[in-house]
């Protein structure tokens, strides 16, 4: 069975376990310590198990067998106390507070010097014994006792440890994980490999300096075991490199916020925001022609009037038109400085075919820890990203599409693997191949229910004929390259305080990257005007100031999306 799956039954049988333990003990302490034991126990069965059919029967007897020899080490403790001619119950709360604080601080020791431990003084196996057992010399395992002997009695100084699920243990919660660079054939996500609260903090905890296994549960508080499984996992997955002396480095760049930083950060994009608006905006009206001619919308650049294209813009809305292109050419203009370092360096290699660099936002402010919010206290959003998707029709027409996700529109993210198929069916619709007829309802409702056609009655519930329906985005019959060339550039002056911006932003926050990631951190800062919380600034200051209009609710679907074909 696979761990994730293993997991998921730990937590949705642990509030039975340990009622099976409360009603077997009548001391809440030794309830706790019986279903710790059948929490462990449980977990190691599933991992090698296979197909269960019964699980409450399967979990039952586990939880029965580890009853048993609970009971039975209970009696042995008990007779050795007597055959010392010592009363069986003398001292019995300070005796199983004791044992019971011995046993969760075993737990926290490494794998190995645990296993060393349990041959050693529970199993009564020699030193010598010990080292053939597990291949290695007695000196390594005299030494490895000496370690662990001393992590005990450190132990029994310190406050208690937590439980895994104490959320106080696991305080930083990932927000706005994304990957740079290429996905896999089945588009697995960071969000994905990243999901668990556990995995996000020992990412965190290794991020500045590598450290051992240990000084990461020592850090989170949490057994050694739990942390030694995910770290496996993250190993085999790249967001972990393995350093000399069992060390381990996180190799994911993490950003990290917080409300004091977020403030200097809303200064300085509203400042640059007002220049690119003054600047850059007035040139992308002026430039851009848009005009009827023949019935059809086209574009032509307003110093030669030739004709590059025809664009559809939904009901004729310019608003809604200028919207997307403002977006967009912000996107792709806004650029002035080259990467002088080879970023693919830093690509990684996924077991899932990917190459990519994982990038995650860290927060241990509680307004920001859920990963599904999208905006913070001030109404800007987390998760402003760009997304294009291409495809080739089987007829071998290429059609691409840029989507801009921000607090301004109405719609989630979805893998490029379903985009790519909406976006072909869309094309399918438009040149007529799939029509509005009852057949073609299920390949129809789709673009439905994403806002990609839209119908003047309510929405459809029922498959009949849609003769009324229209496409509610923006339709270029172009080249990306096509509508690249009618797009002004850069200006020099603007080019300039685009410099200015990534010196701010980088000073601003480079002494929370660690060395390893300086140089990765100063190429995310160049070219700082096209970012996408930046656009989201330029957005509201163009709504403040009236260039811009507020978007109508079918139209927050779709809103800073384009799609091109060529044909």
């Amino acid at each position: 069975m696979n761990k994730e799956h293993a997991d998921k039954i730990i937590t949705k049988y642990m509030k039975k376990i340990y009622g099976f333990a409360v009603s077997k003990v009548l001391n809440i302490d030794e309830a706790e310590d019986l279903a710790s034991m059948i929490v462990f126990e449980v977990y190691k069965a599933l991992l090698q198990a296979g197909e269960i059919y019964n699980m409450d029967k399967y979990i039952f007897r586990i939880s029965s067998n580890v009853y048993s020899r609970f009971v039975i080490e209970e009696i042995k403790g008990n007779q050795a106390l007597i055959d010392k001619g010592n009363k069986p119950f003398d001292n019995e709360l300070s005796r199983d507070k004791t044992y019971s604080r011995l046993r969760n601080e075993i737990a926290y020791l490494s794998n190995l010097e645990r296993e060393i431990v349990i041959l050693y003084y529970f199993q009564k196996l020699k030193v010598k014994d010990i080292a053939e057992k597990l291949n290695s010399t007695p000196a390594k395992i005299k030494w490895h006792l000496f370690e662990a002997r001393n992590q005990l009695k450190d132990s029994f100084n310190q406050t208690k440890h937590y439980s895994i699920y104490d959320k106080d243990n696991c305080p930083i919660t990932f927000s706005n994980m994304r990957h740079f660079g290429t996905l896999g054939p089945q588009s697995i996500d960071m969000d994905f490999y990243l999901s668990k609260r556990l995995t996000q903090n020992i990412l965190y905890a290794a991020y500045q300096k590598a450290k051992t296994s240990v000084e990461i549960a020592k850090e989170l508080n949490i057994p050694v075991v739990f942390v030694e499984d995910e770290i496996k996992f993250l190993v085999n997955s790249g967001f972990i490199n393995k350093k000399p002396n069992n060390k381990f480095l996180s190799n994911i760049f993490i950003y990290e916020t917080n409300k004091d930083d977020d403030e200097k950060y809303n200064q300085i994009f509203g400042k640059y925001a007002k220049l690119v608006c003054e600047k850059y905006v007035p040139l992308l009206m002026e430039n851009v022609e848009w005009k009827m001619e023949n019935g059809q919308n086209v574009f032509c650049q307003n110093k030669t009037s030739s004709n590059v294209g025809s664009i559809y813009v939904p009901n004729n809305d310019r608003n809604f038109l200028m919207w997307s292109i403002v977006t967009y050419a912000c996107w792709r203009m806004l650029t002035y400085a080259e990467n002088k370092i080879d970023i693919s360096k830093y690509f990684v290699q996924r077991l899932d075919g990917g190459s990519n660099i994982a990038i995650a936002a860290a927060s241990n402010d509680i307004h920001s820890r859920s990963a599904n919010l999208r905006l913070d206290d001030k109404g800007v959003s987390y998760d402003c990203s760009d997304i294009v998707s291409e495809n080739f029709t089987k007829t071998k027409t290429q059609i691409s599409a840029w989507q801009f996700f921000s607090k301004f529109d109405d719609r989630s993210k979805s893998y490029p693997i379903w985009t790519n198929l909406m976006f072909e069916t869309l094309y399918h619709f438009i040149t007529g191949k799939i029509t509005n007829e009852p057949e073609s309802f299920n390949k129809l409702m789709p673009l439905f229910e994403k806002g990609y056609l839209i119908a003047p009655t309510p929405y459809p519930l029922s498959p009949t004929p849609y003769p009324l329906s229209s496409v509610n985005m923006l339709i270029l019959n172009m080249t990306e390259t096509d509508f690249l060339n009618i797009l002004p550039k850069i200006p020099d002056d603007l080019s300039i305080f685009g410099k200015e911006l990534d010196n701010e932003m980088y000073e601003l926050s480079k002494s929370y990257f660690p060395p390893h990631k300086q140089d990765l951190y100063r190429i995310t800062t160049q070219n700082s005007l096209r970012s996408g919380k930046l656009r989201v600034f330029i957005l509201e200051h163009l709504l403040k100031t009236g260039k811009l209009k507020p978007l109508k609710k079918h139209q927050r679907q779709t809103v800073n999306m384009m799609m091109f074909v060529e044909k």
